[in-house]
């Protein structure tokens, strides 16, 4: 199967963001001058090798950003339930039928960049069911007790920071979810479902700018990665 072959884009936008602390979504949240959400939407609606993309949104739609309008590949809107995974599998129901290779990916990363897309679409090949980006750790990696105290210092070798877009075979991830809510497992990414589910994921570098706003300071962050990336270089083109 070639790795771009009929690309079907989810994109996780039901969440509630409550640590941001802002009483509102948080992918709905000012970014830039623009919906946190739109950042990642113009991206995967840009991407050649995208062909639709699917969204799940909260169940009132009244807060849904009108700049959603307009993009050519959105398919189809799917309600978000109470889980990323339950919010996953609904969205997962409106696929088109020839849709073979699935990317996954969550709103709350707002700085996707196609660099990072291209990476991930050529990676996936005949070795492997799925391809996701990561980062390996740099820092020392403590066990912490209950009570705060230091109780082992873990192994760093071989562990990586999981991003997303994660992208899989659209078999696999549906018979891995599957599983998955059979055995009353709530998995936190997808790609923890499939290689549960024997099946084989790739890894491929990920991208430091792409990280997840999770905390109030995080969307001033990303609003100066964002302004780095519209200026260009001292006597140079962009």
């Amino acid at each position: 199967m070639s790795p771009v072959s009929t690309v079907t884009a989810v994109l996780l936008a039901a969440g509630s963001g409550e640590r941001v602390g802002s009483g509102s979504p948080k992918q709905f949240l000012p970014l830039a001058g623009e919906p946190m959400v739109i950042h990642s939407l113009r991206t995967l609606d840009a991407c050649p090798a995208v062909d639709s993309i699917v969204i799940a949104l909260p169940f009132d739609r009244s807060g849904w950003p009108r700049e959603m309008e307009g993009f050519a590949k959105v398919a189809a809107y799917a309600d978000g339930g109470p889980t990323r995974q339950n919010s996953l599998a609904r969205a997962l129901e409106h696929l088109p039928e020839d849709a073979p290779v699935v990317m996954v990916h969550d709103a709350s990363r707002p700085l996707l960049t196609g660099q990072l897309l291209r990476s991930l679409l050529g990676a996936l090949d005949d070795s492997c069911d799925g391809v996701i980006p990561a980062i390996p750790l740099e820092d020392t990696i403590k066990r912490v007790s209950t009570g705060m105290f230091v109780t082992e210092q873990l192994d760093r070798n071989g562990v990586w920071r999981v991003q997303t877009p994660q992208i899989f075979r659209r078999e696999a991830l549906v018979d891995a979810l599957t599983r998955a809510i059979e055995a009353g497992l709530e998995a936190t990414d997808c790609s923890h479902m499939l290689t549960l589910g024997g099946y084989r994921v790739k890894v491929v570098p990920g991208d430091p700018q792409n990280f997840k706003v999770t905390r109030p300071g995080d969307l001033a962050w990303a609003e100066a990665v964002l302004a780095s990336r519209t200026v260009p270089p001292a006597g140079g083109r962009l």
